[in-house]
């Protein structure tokens, strides 16, 4: 998935289950629901320059997936940037949380 935004949505904005060899890049999420992006049950993917603000919880969240590369994304005005639960071999850099709002 590249080169989408969304904006005001009250569910996860970017959510996917049981995705292999996948890639999520170059997205704008705003004033989302409880995650930004969050892939469940995956293998082998990628999550990278995306541009995250405003979500309830945590912008980018890898449940139960291994072998995921999380880089060089910007969390702007979260609570949480990134979280993983019993994921194996996730790889988290260059992803930076901010307290600078984005400009809607």
């Amino acid at each position: 998935m590249e080169w989408f935004k969304i904006t005001h949505y009250k569910g996860n904005a970017i959510m996917g289950q049981a995705g292999n060899n996948f890639s999520i890049r170059n997205n704008w999420v705003i004033d989302s629901g409880v995650y930004g992006i969050f892939p469940e049950f995956g293998e082998n993917g990628l999550i990278e320059n995306n541009i995250l603000s405003g979500i309830e919880d945590a912008a980018i969240y890898v449940g139960m997936s291994d072998y995921i590369d999380v880089r060089n994304n910007q969390v702007l005005t979260t609570s949480r940037a990134s979280k993983s639960r019993t994921a194996a071999m996730c790889w988290l850099k260059g992803t930076s949380p901010k307290t600078t709002p984005v400009a809607s």
